[in-house]
């Protein structure tokens, strides 16, 4: 609303399966001009299809014919005009969001707001640490405002130490997280951990 009532926009980058979902019910019914682009379309679809495995189908469906569908070059213009832009992909790296930002980088009424954990490395990444984007090759200043808004996709250290604890394994392979050594600290008692790095051969 903030963004909004200063004469911007608000780009959510957004991943495309569960958070775009996430986000276009948590805007529904706020009377704000949305436009939804990239593959959290189609997966939106998808969900719709099968309303027996969602939580809120009523909210979601409720939620897609308040959305404007972005389904062409001409709807990106469009788009550009709205007072939210939700898109993918979740960590700036591909998809609509690149053309967007190329669009609105430069006005500070505009703002970029994150929703979900931003992995070292990705374009999200560099624009929270440097308030700077790759565009194509390029990396380019962003001018406009980035917040970062913390929506959890998964469960945390204790409700993740419980399950595995409730599986009994022989042993847990541990991928996610930059710092792994909290979990190894709560599961060395439960089972073997262990913590390949990217590429590292192992045996189960």
């Amino acid at each position: 609303n903030e963004v909004v009532n200063r004469g911007g926009v608000a780009i959510v980058p957004a991943f495309a399966l569960a958070r775009s979902q996430e986000i276009l019910i948590v805007l529904k019914d706020q009377g704000l001009n949305v436009w939804f682009d990239g593959m959290g379309r189609k997966i939106s679809k998808i969900f719709l299809k099968y309303p027996q495995y969602l939580r809120y189908p009523k909210d979601l469906k409720k939620a897609m014919k308040e959305v404007n569908l972005v389904h062409s070059d001409h709807g990106r213009k469009l788009a550009l005009k709205a007072d939210v832009i939700v898109t993918s992909s979740g960590m700036m790296d591909g998809g609509p969001i690149l053309s967007y930002m190329m669009k609105l980088r430069n006005d500070k009424k505009n703002a970029v707001l994150l929703t979900g954990y931003q992995v070292e490395g990705t374009n999200s990444r560099l624009l929270i640490e440097k308030g700077k984007m790759a565009f194509y090759g390029v990396v380019e200043t962003v001018d406009c405002e980035v917040e970062y808004f913390d929506f959890s996709a998964h469960a945390g250290h204790t409700q993740l130490v419980n399950f595995a604890k409730g599986c009994k394994p022989e042993k847990i392979v541990l991928f996610h997280s930059d710092n792994r050594e909290p979990l190894v600290e709560s599961l060395k008692d439960t089972a073997e951990v262990l913590t390949p790095m990217n590429g590292e051969e192992f045996q189960l």
